[in-house]
């Protein structure tokens, strides 16, 4: 299986999950964030993608700057995430609650359904939320990259502008009259 998990180096101690995060937002869905601090070192960062071509992607922003530090960009192959393992431990426990018969009609297992309901709104509300972040983050970068596009073409216009008029005035300065 292809690693999906970038180790990102010499993170800034101004940095936080949120920067890094928005660092990687246009690499593909981030699947989960670790940030940690070795031995009074700088930060080391941790993401792991939902598809393996994003950390192609990711993989060619080393050098780049988050916030104010260069950071290095390398493939974390053998990075296991505790927080995957107690996820599966706590699936397997919630399963083996589970009976394999059909649930009797009494108040504990009305309970289970209401909450396995409250669980499921929960997860779609933040699915939702997720999503229209990343519309957001998108909308704003591509709103700038247009505010820019704007603003250069608004300048090269004055200064075509300012170049025809020198021309035209270079012109008719070199144009004298000729006298019948």
């Amino acid at each position: 299986m292809k690693t999906r998990t970038v180790e990102v180096r010499n993170v800034s101690d101004l940095a936080s999950e949120r920067e890094v995060r928005e660092f990687f937002s246009f690499s593909g869905e981030i699947e989960h964030i670790h940030i940690q601090r070795e031995n009074g070192q700088s930060k080391t960062a941790f993401v792991i993608f939902k598809d393996p071509k994003a950390l192609e992607i990711a993989l060619l922003l080393s050098g780049a700057t988050i916030v104010d530090r260069i950071v290095t960009i390398t493939p974390a192959e053998n990075y296991v995430l505790n927080r995957e393992l107690q996820e599966v431990r706590n699936v397997e426990n919630a399963v083996s609650v589970v009976p394999s018969e059909n649930f009797p009609s009494n108040v504990e297992g009305d309970r289970w359904f209401a909450v396995c309901d409250l669980c499921l709104c929960l997860t779609m509300g933040l699915f939702v939320y997720k999503q229209l972040w990343y519309v957001s983050a998108g909308t704003a970068w591509l709103n700038g990259a247009f505010s820019k596009v704007a603003r250069a073409g608004q300048v090269a216009g004055t200064k075509t502008r300012e170049k025809f008029n020198l021309a035209v005035s270079n012109l008719t300065a070199k144009e004298s009259p000729i006298a019948v």
